[in-house]
Protein backbone atom coordinates (compact mmCIF):
# COMPACT_ATOMS: atom_id res chain seq x y z
CA UNK A 1 0.00 0.00 0.00
CA UNK A 2 1.19 3.28 -0.64
CA UNK A 3 1.66 5.66 2.28
CA UNK A 4 3.71 8.67 1.00
CA UNK A 5 1.27 9.84 -2.39
CA UNK A 6 3.78 11.87 -3.10
CA UNK A 7 6.72 10.73 -3.28
CA UNK A 8 5.26 7.12 -3.74
CA UNK A 9 6.59 5.00 -1.06
CA UNK A 10 5.29 1.88 -0.14
CA UNK A 11 4.59 0.23 3.23
CA UNK A 12 7.18 -2.27 2.59
CA UNK A 13 9.82 0.45 2.18
CA UNK A 14 9.23 2.52 5.09
CA UNK A 15 8.94 -0.74 7.38
CA UNK A 16 12.92 -1.61 5.67
CA UNK A 17 13.64 1.41 6.66
CA UNK A 18 13.19 1.64 10.38
CA UNK A 19 14.16 -1.59 10.44
CA UNK A 20 17.33 -0.57 9.30
CA UNK A 21 17.98 1.78 12.34
CA UNK A 22 14.86 5.23 11.42
CA UNK A 23 14.14 6.07 14.36
CA UNK A 24 12.28 9.12 13.82
CA UNK A 25 10.22 10.96 10.75
CA UNK A 26 13.30 12.66 9.57
CA UNK A 27 15.47 9.26 9.72
CA UNK A 28 12.69 7.33 7.21
CA UNK A 29 12.68 10.56 4.89
CA UNK A 30 16.46 10.26 4.73
CA UNK A 31 16.50 6.45 3.95
CA UNK A 32 12.84 6.39 1.63
CA UNK A 33 11.81 9.97 0.92
CA UNK A 34 8.46 9.29 2.64
CA UNK A 35 7.22 12.10 4.37
CA UNK A 36 9.20 14.85 2.30
CA UNK A 37 7.08 15.69 -0.17
CA UNK A 38 3.69 17.56 1.19
CA UNK A 39 4.27 16.36 4.92
CA UNK A 40 0.34 14.91 5.35
CA UNK A 41 2.06 11.26 5.73
CA UNK A 42 4.11 11.94 8.56
CA UNK A 43 1.46 11.29 10.99
CA UNK A 44 1.54 8.04 9.87
CA UNK A 45 4.76 7.52 9.35
CA UNK A 46 5.15 7.80 13.18
CA UNK A 47 2.26 5.41 13.87
CA UNK A 48 4.38 2.99 11.87
CA UNK A 49 7.62 4.30 14.05
CA UNK A 50 5.28 3.15 17.39
CA UNK A 51 4.02 0.10 15.58
CA UNK A 52 7.96 -1.08 15.21
CA UNK A 53 8.54 -0.48 18.85
CA UNK A 54 5.68 -2.21 19.86
CA UNK A 55 6.64 -5.31 17.96
CA UNK A 56 10.13 -5.37 18.37
CA UNK A 57 9.11 -4.92 22.41
CA UNK A 58 6.54 -7.64 22.29
CA UNK A 59 6.64 -9.90 19.88
CA UNK A 60 3.56 -11.93 20.75
CA UNK A 61 1.35 -8.49 20.09
CA UNK A 62 0.00 -9.77 16.75
CA UNK A 63 -1.01 -13.13 17.65
CA UNK A 64 -2.83 -12.11 20.69
CA UNK A 65 -4.56 -9.40 18.82
CA UNK A 66 -5.21 -12.39 16.10
CA UNK A 67 -6.92 -14.01 18.41
CA UNK A 68 -9.05 -11.16 20.09
CA UNK A 69 -10.34 -10.32 16.96
CA UNK A 70 -10.83 -13.66 14.94
CA UNK A 71 -14.41 -13.97 16.56
CA UNK A 72 -15.12 -10.35 14.48
CA UNK A 73 -14.13 -12.36 10.78
CA UNK A 74 -16.52 -13.16 8.10
CA UNK A 75 -16.55 -16.57 7.84
CA UNK A 76 -13.22 -17.63 5.12
CA UNK A 77 -11.48 -14.08 5.91
CA UNK A 78 -8.24 -13.59 5.95
CA UNK A 79 -6.30 -13.38 9.33
CA UNK A 80 -6.35 -10.28 10.25
CA UNK A 81 -8.73 -8.59 7.79
CA UNK A 82 -10.75 -6.18 9.13
CA UNK A 83 -13.88 -6.22 6.33
CA UNK A 84 -16.32 -7.68 8.17
CA UNK A 85 -16.11 -5.40 11.17
CA UNK A 86 -19.00 -3.03 11.61
CA UNK A 87 -18.89 0.33 12.73
CA UNK A 88 -19.74 0.54 16.30
CA UNK A 89 -18.26 -2.90 16.82
CA UNK A 90 -15.02 -1.76 18.04
CA UNK A 91 -14.68 0.87 20.80
CA UNK A 92 -13.90 4.29 19.18
CA UNK A 93 -14.92 3.17 15.63
CA UNK A 94 -16.92 5.87 13.60
CA UNK A 95 -20.50 5.63 14.31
Amino acid sequence: MVVCLCKGVADGAIRRAIRAGARTVPDIGRACGAGTGCGSCQNLLACALRHEDLRRARPDVPAVLAAAYAPLQPAGAAPGAMSGVMPGAMPGAMQ
